[in-house]
């Protein structure tokens, strides 16, 4: 709910932040509703709070290629394309070693982050 108010996401964020101090493995932390705030916030063109939302699944997964490949998204939304690359780099190289994620979805993941690099090098 905090979200659907002016400066939700940074509210959000600060909420999840404090949690993850007093409790890292609290539910509210949960990588699947971490990573859907961080979209909702690039779909309200919050790329600042998405990012950081985003920041939040690397730092507390650092090799889940996901993670990377959803902070990538946060940052092209943010036009920070060199940081976007780097990010989409970043989760092609973690992607076949994810064991937490299904091949199904490591598919998933590598065509975005190949698409998001194709994007990035024709706008160069």
């Amino acid at each position: 709910m905090l979200t659907d108010q002016p400066g939700g996401f940074a509210r959000a964020l600060e909420t999840l932040t404090a949690e993850r101090k007093k409790d890292p493995k609290s539910p509210i932390l949960a990588t699947r509703f971490v990573n859907y705030l961080g979209y909702q916030a690039i779909q309200s063109d919050d790329a600042k709070s998405a990012i950081a939302l985003m920041q939040l699944n690397v730092d507390a997964r650092p090799a889940s290629s996901n993670a990377w490949d959803s902070l990538g998204d946060a940052y092209l939304a943010g036009g920070q394309r060199d940081k976007a690359r780097e990010a989409s780099e970043k989760s092609l190289k973690l992607v076949d070693s994810d064991p937490d994620e299904p091949e199904e979805q490591r598919k998933l993941i590598r065509d975005s982050a190949r698409e998001r690099l194709d994007r990035l090098k024709g706008q160069s």
